[in-house]
């Protein structure tokens, strides 16, 4: 299942994982009513492929897709371990 919360977005696979994201504040996808967009279905499918194989202008057009500020002037190491970190 899929949670959310402000811009981030988590994956639980047990109960326990849920119920601790829930105390954390984080909200079931559905709950929240949010539905997956074609941006989130392509992120999705790049992390398939790998977000280490893309370059730096790739990492960055997902970023700003995903309303990551400043994305911009981050380097390649700090865009993917946001992206992960956000995926």
């Amino acid at each position: 299942m899929r949670y959310i919360k402000g811009n981030i977005e988590r994956e639980a696979v047990t109960q326990s994982q849920c119920e601790h994201l829930e105390a954390q504040g984080f909200r079931p996808l559905e709950a929240a009513g949010i539905l997956q967009s074609s941006q989130e279905a392509g992120l999705q499918e790049t992390q398939g492929r790998q977000l280490g194989q893309l370059n730096t202008a790739q990492l960055r057009a997902i970023a700003k897709e995903r309303g990551i500020e400043g994305a911009g002037s981050f380097t390649k190491a700090e865009l993917l371990t946001v992206l992960k970190d956000v995926c």
